[in-house]
């Protein structure tokens, strides 16, 4: 008796009854040739020479099968293929045909398109000058693949059509008709036709793309007036974030200039302000997102070059706050200091200087506050980009005018305060002093951001953190009248007291010293404020916890992300972030390492997408945001179920709310947890369990002789008599295919190393990089034999044995001896993999 075999000696009946249910098992009901029935007829079938026709092309798709569309999609299935080489005929436009099914293929990783039933495809030709007279038919070389749940056959059918060419000149209403109808009807097929997007139900969108906003992920999907309230809401909130604050003190310092002219002039200019801030947001924005796609501004404010001028204008502000130097604008400040009377405006040439100077500074004042504003900038631009421009210009429109509102009051504010200077002191000097140490100290936000895209590892947190130490304590020693500058003193250069007031505000500073003097050994959070203008805690690089205390991250790699989730059965969260981003650090250090975000977020396989550097890897990162989820919004954060691609939740922009954090989380992990149970369900339900394997114990010993698929000559299966193996008919458009070569044989293979697994691809031509492409991600050119079998199993003349009829995939456990002691066809999973290859365990002797 030969071990590892169930055998009943003396009983051949019953080894009969034994071996049947396994056969039925192992070989599911897949029709030999199936193929959808194609038929094909000319309309109408007599024409003559100039006439338009039209072809139709009908397929009837078996029950439980689907065909795959004409779009052809890289990596994915074979698409249908219609090829009309027939000399009489000229197309005209591509194919045509229904819309088809847009379904997510988990196998793929990929949206594809496919048909059931019965579907039916036309095209226009005419009737080329000269054509010969008579009845020939049109012959259609048709190829393509159907596939179900378990099993994929390719076909290649030449499909006959009548057509009749009848001498005579051409019918006026057969010139244009055909061609008329058929471009009002169906859709179109043409050979570049864009792969489809994810739909929005095979995605499982479970979150709009503004969860913190309220807002829609289309603007103006829940009518106007809501989505102008979310705009103007939304530039609101914009003001509390921290990008905002530089240009206070900016601010302040360039309208002071305007304290020696009359407050009519001063709210002139502060309304020119407040309408260019407007403009730059509603008109500049949607210009460059339309040339330069969704990011333009984005990829603009975080560029080296602007950090580093952003670095050079806000510390030659602070010295110019401290009095050290005065700054004219930038269109030119013509004015008599000595006479505080006269009004600047007086001279029309210097006016208009002064106009640009205001504008280019609303300019300058957009694009530093982009990066924090982007969140719903990001989403209404990401619809302009696509040409949607009525909503996106109200949408700016209504933003900005929210957002300009307090900068009007606030351009307005220096004359005021002079008004009141001599009543109140120098209290306006101090504030100026103050706020140049702030503006100081926040300059180094925008220098650590260019050493951050440039990798320099020199403006580091500790870093930070000791110059800011430095000039909030110098501001203390400041506001405590212990040192002055240039304009300290009064009116009459003596030194005033230190009052209450001023001393809470030296209090205030001290306090900020010691808070940031205390950060600098470590990587706690210092609060959301601080964070947010902070290096993150560990430099990106150094480890692979650059987001937040010790929680380890993934960067720059969604497909290992990917891989590791489905090996871990965990969804991915995907942090869309930037080195330059402040609310992104904001997050990372204040709301990542609270103990309620940390423990769900550690239920997860966490990974960081940046898309502001000049990398292929942040572009590639930035497109997929902005395609997938329409908005380059940063930060952006996307929960994905890794097993099917679909998007369980996502939450766009920042928020200090760890409650409203926390549930889009836990609303992740629940929607993961349901689709889980579902699948087992659904799994459970449609997969009925298999009885005992059975293994054939003889039989004649099979042979043939295959290419390997990477190159280097050919291969015999008898080179491998004395062991067992496991032959595996695969393909790259394959779903079921590469499904259990990536799911189910690599951990069954293990547990089974006395196994040799032989892997065959049929591929045509321009599939078979792909097919190398996927053994070499998958290890089978070294951990198995890969082989290269030709286009189609049919042309491979292998052995009858091997049943070659019956589609794709499909197993074969191959006996020491050469002969099949088991056979598959359709996908198989773990389970029954691993109880065939249990059978294997004590290995049959060699045929002698």
């Amino acid at each position: 008796m030969k071990t590892g075999v169930r055998h009943c000696a003396g009983q051949p009946w019953l080894a009969l009854a034994g071996l049947l249910p396994a056969l039925a098992w192992s070989t599911p009901a897949v029709a030999a040739d199936a193929t959808p029935t194609l038929t094909g007829e000319v309309k109408p079938p007599v024409n003559r020479a100039g006439e338009q026709l039209v072809i139709e092309l009908r397929a009837i798709i078996p029950a439980g099968y689907h065909l795959y569309s004409m779009t052809r999609i890289a990596g994915g299935p074979k698409p249908l293929e219609v090829r009309v080489d027939d000399g009489r005929l000229a197309p005209i436009g591509a194919w045509r045909g229904p819309a088809p099914a847009v379904v997510f293929d988990a196998r793929f990783r990929k949206a594809v398109e496919q048909f059931e039933g019965e579907v039916v495809h036309r095209r226009v030709f005419s009737v080329a000058a000269g054509a010969p007279p008579g009845p020939q038919p049109v012959l259609l070389e048709v190829r393509g693949q159907i596939c179900d749940a378990r099993v994929c056959v390719g076909f290649r059918e030449t499909v006959a059509a009548a057509l009749t060419v009848e001498p005579g000149p051409a019918r006026a209403e057969q010139l244009t008709t055909p061609a008329a109808l058929m471009t009002t009807t169906g859709t179109a097929f043409p050979p570049d036709r864009p792969e489809p997007a994810p739909p929005a139900a095979a995605a499982g969108l479970a979150a709009s793309a503004i969860s913190a906003a309220g807002g829609a992920g289309v603007p103006g999907a829940e009518g106007l007036w809501s989505f102008l309230l979310v705009a103007f809401l939304a530039g609101l909130g914009a003001l509390a974030t921290p990008c905002v604050f530089p240009m206070i003190p900016i601010t302040v310092s360039v309208f002071s200039k305007y304290a020696r002219v009359s407050v009519k002039q001063s709210a002139a200019m502060a309304g020119l302000y407040a309408a260019s801030i407007i403009f730059c947001f509603t008109i500049v924005g949607i210009a460059v997102s339309a040339v330069f796609g969704a990011v333009g501004m984005q990829a603009l404010s975080a560029s080296p070059a602007f950090n580093i001028f952003l670095f050079l204008l806000l510390a030659a502000f602070a010295f110019n706050l401290f009095g050290a130097f005065e700054i004219t604008l930038p269109s030119g400040l013509i004015a008599r200091t000595s006479e505080k009377e006269r009004k600047l405006g007086a001279d029309t040439s210097s006016l208009a200087r002064q106009a640009l100077g205001v504008v280019l500074m609303a300019l300058t004042f957009t694009l530093v506050s982009f990066t924090c504003t982007v969140g719903f900038v990001g989403i209404v631009l990401a619809q302009a980009a696509k040409g949607h421009w009525f909503f996106p210009a109200i949408g700016m429109l209504a933003f900005s005018l929210s957002f300009s509102i307090p900068f009007f009051f606030l351009a307005l504010f220096p004359s005021w305060a002079n008004r009141l200077r001599g009543k109140s002191g120098d209290w306006m000097v101090a504030i100026k002093v103050v706020l140049g140490f702030l503006e100081l100290a926040g300059s180094f936000k925008f220098l650590s951001n260019v050493d951050l895209l440039w990798h320099w590892g020199l403006i580091t947190r500790p870093l930070v953190l000791t110059l800011w130490a430095a000039s909030f304590l110098l501001a203390t020693l400041y506001l405590l009248r212990l040192f002055t500058l240039p304009s300290s003193g009064g009116p009459d250069g003596a030194p005033r007291s230190v009052g209450p007031i001023r001393m809470m505000f030296a209090l205030l500073m001290l306090a900020l010293a010691i808070h940031a003097g205390g950060g600098i050994r470590g990587t706690r959070s210092l609060g959301g404020w601080f964070d947010g203008w902070l290096p993150p805690a560990v430099y990106p690089g150094d480890e692979q916890t650059a987001a937040g205390d010790d929680l380890p991250w993934m960067k720059d790699d969604l497909e290992a992300a990917y891989t590791e989730g489905r090996r871990q059965g965990r969804p991915v969260m995907i942090d869309f972030t930037g080195y330059t981003c402040t609310n992104c650090r904001y997050m990372e250090g204040s709301m990542f390492p609270r103990t309620e975000i940390r423990g769900e977020l550690a239920k997860m396989i966490r990974v960081q997408a940046f898309t502001d550097c000049d990398a292929p890897v942040c572009d590639q990162q930035r497109a997929y945001q902005v395609k997938r989820f329409d908005t380059a919004a940063l930060p952006f954060y996307a929960i994905i179920n890794p097993h099917n691609d679909a998007t369980l939740a996502t939450f766009a922009s920042s928020t200090n709310d760890a409650a409203e954090y926390a549930r889009f989380l836990q609303d992740g992990l629940r929607a993961f947890e349901a689709a889980q149970t579902a699948q087992k369900a659904q799994t459970a339900q449609a997969t009925p369990q298999p009885p005992a394997v059975v293994l054939d114990e003889g039989g004649p010993p099979v042979d043939f002789s295959f290419p390997l698929l990477a190159g280097g000559g050919g291969w015999k299966l008898s080179s491998l008599r004395g062991q067992w193996i496991v032959i595996n008919f695969w393909a790259s458009w394959c779903g079921p295919c590469v499904a259990e070569l990536e799911h189910d044989f690599p951990p069954a293979m293990r547990k089974a190393p006395w196994v040799k697994l032989v892997t065959i691809t049929f591929e045509e031509p321009e599939t078979k990089a792909e097919a190398l492409a996927f053994a070499k991600k998958q290890g089978l050119l070294k951990a198995s034999v890969a082989l290269f079998g030709g286009p189609t199993v049919k042309k491979a003349k292998l052995d009858a044995a091997f049943d070659s009829n019956n589609g794709l995939p499909a197993s074969y456990l191959i006996a020491p001896d050469g002969h099949i002691a088991w056979k598959h066809h359709g996908s198989i999973d773990g389970p029954l993999l691993d109880q065939v290859l249990g059978r294997t365990a004590a290995p049959l002797p060699p045929a002698r």
